[in-house]
């Protein structure tokens, strides 16, 4: 009998392991994960977050150049200031004329440049008056 009792313990061990497998590979058909768009489901708001976080960095990097030319433009006036200062100080008519057209070429490249400048995202010049 303890021989039979073994082949009966076997069969039923083996016919466990194979239960078991079956229910795992039911599983896995079943499991949410394993369906096509299910897990996308979870994912959809954050990757609208995501695009709309994209493109509000893309354009405040844009701001941000523009920031920059906007300095630059600012350092160009402070060089024009300079020299029409130091306009004076030279005795000799040509090197006061030199300088002079220098500055006043500066002064007109630096207005052209700031005025192809696009405003900041959000600017409206309404808003200097209570608009």
């Amino acid at each position: 009998m303890s021989t039979e009792n073994k082949e009966q313990e076997t069969e039923k061990t083996v016919s466990e392991a194979e239960t078991a497998e079956e229910a795992e590979t039911a599983e896995a058909e079943n499991a949410p994960e394993e369906k096509e768009g299910v897990v996308d489901q979870y994912f959809e708001k954050a990757n609208e977050l995501l695009a709309q976080s994209q493109e509000l960095l893309e354009e405040g990097q844009r701001d941000n150049a523009n920031g920059d030319a906007y300095n630059l433009v600012n350092v160009i006036y402070s060089v024009v200031l300079f020299l029409l200062g130091i306009v004076g100080v030279f005795k000799s008519l040509p090197n006061r004329a030199v300088v002079l057209i220098i500055a006043i070429v500066g002064v007109v490249l630096a207005t052209i440049y700031m005025f192809t400048i696009p405003m900041p995202t959000g600017f409206n010049f309404l808003s200097f008056f209570g608009a």
